[in-house]
């Protein structure tokens, strides 16, 4: 009886596909690649976060929101990383920036972008395991992806 009240999809029944807008993508690919950048940047700053707070001198044990209390340098990293995911030319399908066809960030920047997340990586799986299992499900998906279009 509770399935005959649920509504139908109205574009269901219509067979309508939603119009793509300008940039060739449907709202949902849309929002869907907001998301997925959204969370790419709370994955780095959280990165940061942990390396800056180990290496760089901060005493801060607590669980501090992140991207709180970093040094110049790592806030200045975070917010380039940020202004790169912001502007991706690959938002829809972006693989992760190790498998990336387009390498966007700037030579010394991508040497402290591979330092800081060599020594945050394994230590995110214990302070922030959502975000590290969402970052290794894209890996997966986009080490596959880049496999199969060779």
């Amino acid at each position: 009886m509770r399935g005959s009240l649920r509504r139908s999809n109205p574009r269901a029944k219509l067979n309508v596909e939603p119009e793509p807008n300008s940039s060739g993508m449907s709202r949902t690919q849309k929002n869907r690649a907001a998301r997925r950048i959204a969370r790419e940047q709370r994955t780095i700053a959280a990165m940061v976060t942990i390396y800056c707070h180990a290496r760089a001198g901060h005493a801060s044990t607590h669980q501090a929101p992140l991207a709180v209390g970093l040094c110049p340098s790592c806030r200045q990293f975070l917010e380039y990383s940020h202004q790169r995911l912001a502007s991706c030319p690959l938002a829809a399908a972006k693989p992760t920036c190790r498998v990336c066809p387009i390498q966007c960030y700037a030579p010394r920047k991508r040497q402290q972008a591979k330092e800081i997340m060599r020594y945050a990586g394994p230590r995110m799986l214990l302070r922030h395991p959502i975000l590290a299992l969402g970052h290794l499900c894209d890996e997966i998906v986009s080490t596959f992806r880049s496999r199969r279009s060779r």
